[in-house]
């Protein structure tokens, strides 16, 4: 589904936070209704910005802000504002303007703002009516409570509310940590006098600690709060951030666990911490009602929370959403939960939302939802259990007739943690390089079905052997050398980067970083996946496969191979998929999740002999077929009668879970691993790919969709990888060379046999990148042709597809080994400044040295290539930098954005890189050895240029696969700064930015026009729907205008070159500006249908999100990335 974040005009979150702001401070003096003063008129402002109200609410910006705001209001055309500003408006209106604002003022705050969610005005009016409603019951009805607060008010939904409710009889109380939030909470309870909103942070304001002091209450249990919060209220309510701990800086982590420390446990939600602080806030007999995630009702981190509100309150109400979603454009899981500052009564009140329920803007949502009573003991117990009705006489059934828990069968534990991934598991393609003893099939959840395993695509190194105790012991280095010698010598290309992890001293360099569960993995077990769309289970009765993710239950020794497959089995019935559910995790479109403490809570069915007898019998018929709904049944009618289940209670299950899999079996579908699986689309139409998506905002961002193609969309999910580098790095030859804006050679492959591409075939890649599909049609047999304009991805792919003799690599390998250490300088370097920031001094003394000692050495021609090339593939790695898109993070710069998600040690200043590079040089080599080719000869080139005149020079071709540039701005050859330098392949930097301007038209540094030109209709209507913020660069209308031009112009090159009934193949990405799509794959199937071919097909392969800041500002529209398939007519 589309998710969209919009303004109902789809014009405010276009400007910046200071226009927005200007636009609340007119907006909220209409609604005070100072209509004596004519807001059109520029010199009546002047007596707005001077109202002390308005003045209130601007002191809370920063200086520069707040001179923004002020000169925004005096010089803002009024045709910009809504046209009904000056109108008194509904609440409901007028909580949707204030909140269209916050969500553009959004894409300008910090990450500690980004978990703010607001209120639609449905849900803050429900939550405002329920707490004023429940305090007046235990108060007084005609009593009107004094102090009332929100204390993370955002843009003031609740606060309006609260004003309309009060009638201003209530002193009305907000607080957010944003100061641009603060202020426009401020605007939108403008003129109300009795309100007050302050900024700063409601976890650690209040506390009557200073922060710098957190250590002598270390000890606490619990917060101690001022004077002026603590028992201050009669009612709370409001809608916390939905922000992880491990989505917040580790200082303001550690302040909030030092606060709390009965809270803070592992990874916590803010949400726990803001109903601990609600709590005690309140006034004996005051009423809090929050808006909150559900996670912390059956997750580990919201335990002490849950006794906490068990314990020592009363818990009133709980509406639980489960997984429908609340929040347009966001995926949550939310309740409210409702309580008071009372001793616990012995019922509560609970409101579950059936999974799909289309909640809407509608007041009466939840109160025509069924309401319950539950007993209050239900949550004195967690996870907390929320069943009603039916589906609660269920469960208790299940457990009067069961004193069988899961783990009274089984041992639960994890699946492997080797510490690095990348060295132990090992593509299809590699297992050649290892001994089949320590090599398993390594899977995780995405193998696993319904009492069946599809095919392993990864394998794990598992150097491990098992004494007289059973107990896994690391094999010893001797005996590694002996016995496994390829595997040996493959872990020792490896050597230091595992010997950089932190193990225990006692172990070698080679072994996993945790030892936990390997005796486990080796014995018989059920395969778990955390997280399932329906209730599936495998049996490995051989213990064959290591699990990487989700859970295994190891069988006790006495069970057989066909009871452990009748447990699975079981655990796939209707029956326990309800319980599965019932004690597991919602998630989003009907899916769930288990844990191990979840699993702890499962009762199995305890079957009489003869029962299991039969079991085993319909278990096997099961694992025969999986798919085959009739023997499960049979299956699942034995447990529900073991449970003495009612035919009632079991068609009830059967209806539960058929309207859950409408909605879960749905996804599920896309993200099953079924190659041969090709089917047409099934979500787009005639008219647009995008029918969630409102005409208006079709209008918006898809000006151009061209919807005569969405017919030729074929689904790819198998694709998926296939379209990325991600795969080559573990492809022999392919992984030389980390270019990451390439594509797989699996995908090439692929697409010669799918396209029945003869073996007599010429194959062209006019942008052959770093060699990919040459080096694919070499290994396949297939003649092949590729043009490239950058020298460095010339000469690494003319590398790529040399022929290489293995005894002179092993001579260079043994010189080089045998060398002491090199240092030198070079002065003459390209890019100093560049190279002086990505290396340490002596590392990069090193780098030079050893190049200086290849090309200087009496090694002939093929060896100093191969070296070189070996040097060039470690210069990423022994660097203070990491490649992304067309930019760099220094890791060693702590403000670097995205370091965290690296998670990348640097390599220590003084390190000595030529064990690295001879480890480099020895993988190469092995791949080099254990690749084999199709033909012994098999003509392939490479020319360094520019495509459009290159292609001039072809002879006819059969064939083109290839990959343009995609139109995303980032300029590769700036990645390439290094390389070029150090291989001396440019003479001046001036050479440098001529080659630039040269490139194919995707980034803004290439030779672009100086008037905005087109000769595509299409195109120039999306360029002219650009409304490009000041933050955007000026150049992006004309780098699109440009790209197509290019791409046109290829496109007629290479319709004079192939033969008629040839294919050529375009991978492209679709690209978003300004909010608006920009469909490269059917304008490409557009101008080629221009220049003599026929687009057969558009192959799908993921939809992708779009930048953090065109999500923020625009919403998110997923765009497709595709593989467009022409043929010549």
């Amino acid at each position: 589904m589309v998710a969209n974040l919009l303004p109902s005009d789809g014009k405010l979150s276009r400007q910046n936070s200071a226009d927005l702001l200007a636009t609340a401070v007119l907006y909220a003096w209409c609604q005070w209704g100072k209509l004596e003063i004519d807001i059109a008129e520029k010199q009546s402002r002047y007596q707005i910005i001077e109202n002390k109200d308005v003045l209130e609410a601007l002191e809370m910006l920063t200086d520069s802000l707040r001179k923004k705001v002020i000169e925004s209001i005096i010089e803002k055309d009024i045709d910009s504002l809504d046209s009904s500003c000056c109108l008194k408006e509904a609440t409901d209106k007028e909580i949707s303007f204030f909140n269209n604002i916050g969500l553009g003022i959004l894409s300008n705050l910090d990450d500690k703002a980004l978990g703010a969610v607001f209120t639609p005005s449905w849900l803050s009016e429900y939550v405002t009516k329920t707490a004023l409603t429940y305090w007046q019951e235990i108060n007084d009805s005609s009593a009107i409570p004094s102090q009332v607060a929100d204390f993370s008010c955002g843009s003031g939904s609740f606060l309006i509310q609260l004003s309309q409710f009060l009638n201003g009889k209530s002193h009305i109380y907000g607080k957010d940590i944003s100061s641009e939030l603060g202020c426009l909470a401020r605007l939108s309870t403008l003129g109300i006098n009795n309100a007050t909103v302050s900024v700063g942070d409601s976890l650690l304001d209040h506390l009557s600690i200073n922060n710098s002091l957190f250590d002598y209450h270390e000890g606490l249990s619990a917060p101690k709060f001022k004077k002026k919060v603590f028992e201050s209220y009669d009612i709370v309510v409001g809608n916390p951030p939905y922000v992880r701990s491990q989505n917040i800086s580790s200082q303001y982590a550690d302040m909030l666990k030092k606060a709390y420390p009965g809270y803070t446990s592992g990874n916590f939600d803010l949400v726990t911490l803001f109903l601990v602080q609600s709590l005690e806030a309140l006034k004996p007999g005051g009423v809090a009602s929050l808006v909150v995630s559900n996670k912390f009702m059956n997750s580990k981190y919201g335990a002490s929370v849950c006794r906490l509100l068990a314990n020592h309150s009363r818990v009133i109400e709980v509406v639980n959403f489960g997984d429908n979603q609340v929040f347009p454009g966001k995926t949550t899981y939310t309740c409210i939960v409702t309580f008071s500052k009372q001793p616990k009564a012995k019922l509560f009140r609970i409101i579950n939302f059936p999974s799909g329920t289309k909640l809407t803007e509608n007041k009466l949502a939840i109160a025509s939802e069924q309401i319950n009573e539950l007993s209050v003991e239900q949550l004195l117990w967690h996870p907390w259990d929320l069943s009603v009705g039916t589906e609660k006489q269920i469960l208790n059934t299940i457990r009067q007739n069961s004193k069988t828990l899961l783990t009274d069968e089984f041992l639960i534990c994890q699946g492997i943690r080797t510490g690095m991934n990348q060295a132990y598991v090992l593509s299809q393609e590699e297992l050649s390089r290892t001994e089949p003893e320590i090599t398993f099939p390594f899977v995780s959840g995405r193998n696993i079905r319904r009492c069946a395993m599809l095919p392993a695509q990864e394998f794990v190194v598992f150097p491990y052997q098992f004494n007289e105790f059973n107990t896994a012991q690391v094999i010893p280095p001797s005996l590694m050398q002996e016995k496994y010698p390829k595997t040996w010598k493959y872990l020792q290309q490896h050597k230091v980067a595992l010997s950089s992890r932190s193990l225990d001293k006692a172990l070698p360099w080679y072994a996993f970083s945790r030892n936990q569960n390997l005796e486990q993995q080796t014995r018989p077990k059920i395969l778990v996946k955390e997280m399932m769309s329906r209730a599936e289970f495998f049996a490995d009765y051989e213990g064959e496969y290591r699990m990487g993710s989700g859970y295994a239950l190891v069988a006790p020794q006495n069970m057989s191979s066909k009871v452990l497959q009748m447990w699975s089995a079981v655990l796939s019935t209707p029956t326990m998929e309800f319980q599965l559910r019932s004690v597991g995790t919602q998630l989003h479109s009907g899916w769930f999740r288990l844990l191990k403490h979840h699993l702890k809570c499962i009762q199995l069915p305890e079957f009489s002999p003869s029962e299991q007898e039969y079991a085993v019998e319909i278990s096997s018929r099961i694992y025969k077929n999986p798919e085959e709904d009739k023997d499960l049944f049979l299956l699942d009618e034995l447990v529900a009668n073991s449970f003495r289940l009612t035919e009632l209670m079991r068609q009830h299950i059967k209806q539960y879970l058929a309207n859950i899999h409408d909605i879960s079996r749905s996804s599920s579908k896309s993200n099953d691993i079924k190659p041969e699986a090709s089917k047409p689309v099934t979500t787009t139409t005639e008219t647009t790919a995008y029918p969630d998506l409102t005409p208006e905002q079709r209008a918006l961002y898809l000006p151009v969709e061209l919807p005569q193609f969405n017919k030729l969309h074929i689904e790819r999910k198998d694709f998926l990888h296939l379209v990325t580098f991600k795969p080559n790095k573990r492809s022999p030859i392919h992984r030389w060379y980390n270019f990451t804006q390439g594509y797989s050679g699996k995908l090439v492959e692929c697409l010669l046999k799918e396209l029945e591409i003869s073996s007599s075939a010429l194959v062209c890649d006019p942008f052959a990148g770093s060699g990919t599909t040459l080096l694919s049609c070499k290994k396949s047999g297939f003649a092949s042709i590729g043009f490239e304009i950058s020298p460095l991805m010339v000469w690494i792919a003319k590398q790529k597809i040399r022929n290489w003799n293995i005894g002179e690599l092993r001579d260079a390998v043994s010189k080089l080994s045998s060398e002491k250490v090199r240092l030198a300088n070079d002065s003459n370097l390209l890019f100093q400044d560049y190279f002086n920031k990505a290396y340490a001094p002596e590392i990069l003394r090193q780098i030079i040295g050893w190049r200086n000692w290849i090309w200087n050495s009496d090694l002939d021609g093929q060896q100093k290539d191969f070296l070189t090339l070996a040097l060039l593939c470690i210069l990423e790695e022994v660097s203070l930098i990491r490649k992304h898109g067309s930019h760099y993070r220094f890791l060693n710069k702590a403000d670097s954005v995205g370091l965290e998600k690296l998670n990348t040690p640097t390599i220590a200043s003084d390190a000595n890189i030529q064990p690295i590079l001879i480890r480099q040089v020895e993988e190469m080599i092995g791949d080099v050895e254990s690749t084999v080719w199709e033909k012994a000869i098999t003509n392939c080139e490479v020319y360094c240029g520019n495509s459009l005149s290159l292609i001039k020079e072809l002879p006819d071709i059969d064939v083109v696969i290839t990959s343009p540039p995609y139109l995303n701005r980032n300029n590769y050859i700036a990645q390439q700064k290094a390389e070029i330098s150090l291989l001396e392949l440019l003479p001046s930097y001036e050479a440098y930015r001529d080659l630039v301007k040269r490139t194919f038209r995707s980034h803004v540094e290439s030779d672009l026009p100086s008037k905005l030109e087109t000769s595509i209709e299409e195109v120039e209507k999306i360029v002219h729907s650009l409304e490009l913020t000041e933050n955007n660069n000026p150049k992006i209308p004309y780098m699109i205008a440009g790209y197509f031009e290019d791409l046109k112009l290829t496109l007629k090159a290479l319709s004079q070159k192939v033969k008629p009934g040839g294919y050529a193949v375009f991978v492209v990405g679709n690209s978003r500006w300004g909010g608006v799509v920009v469909p490269v794959d059917h304008l490409l199937a557009l101008l080629a249908e221009h220049s003599g071919f026929y687009v057969k097909q558009i192959l799908v392969t993921r939809m992708k999100g779009n930048s953090p800041q065109q999500m923020k500002r625009y919403g998110r529209i997923p765009v497709r990335e595709s593989i467009v398939i022409l043929q010549k007519l």
